[in-house]
């Protein structure tokens, strides 16, 4: 059986990975129930939240130090 030749390790990771998209899939849909509520778009709240995290990190990487020590008014 190829499942087993790859090992328990892929077997979980597998797993686990499907349970994170089921979950994310959760998350999404309160997202998506916010946006409803504050008569916004999800694209228009992806957009927004995309152009504030571009001017955070503007090499396009994360960083604690930037995450941490906002300029001001930065939410």
């Amino acid at each position: 059986d190829p499942l087993w030749s790859r090992g328990l390790g892929d077997v979980y990771k597998r797993q686990v990975k499907d349970h994170l998209v089921t979950e994310l899939g959760d998350v999404m849909w309160y997202c998506a129930q916010a946006a409803m509520a504050l008569d916004e778009r999800l694209a228009e709240v992806i957009f927004r939240n995309t152009v504030k995290l571009a001017s955070r990190y503007p090499e396009g990487e994360f960083s604690i130090k930037r995450s941490e020590e906002r300029k001001e008014g930065d939410r």
